[in-house]
């Protein structure tokens, strides 16, 4: 983990994130993880969650 979480009150409740840094190879075993762990929350009514995937700067260097 990059940053365990951090999170801000916003209008509508709290926002949080967590950053991670995968290794080589482990985007798949962490995305089921990260899926799972979220899948409990969501019969929460008002819940909302998103997974999104960012790349470092030399990782996006190396795609243009």
């Amino acid at each position: 983990l990059v940053v365990p979480f951090a999170g801000r009150a916003t209008e509508k409740g709290i926002e949080g994130m967590s950053i991670q840094k995968l290794k080589e190879g482990k985007f798949d075993e962490v995305a089921k993880r990260t899926m799972a762990a979220l899948a409990m929350f969501h019969k929460i009514e008002g819940y909302e969650y998103s997974v999104e995937v960012w790349s470092t700067l030399e990782e996006s260097l190396a795609n243009i």
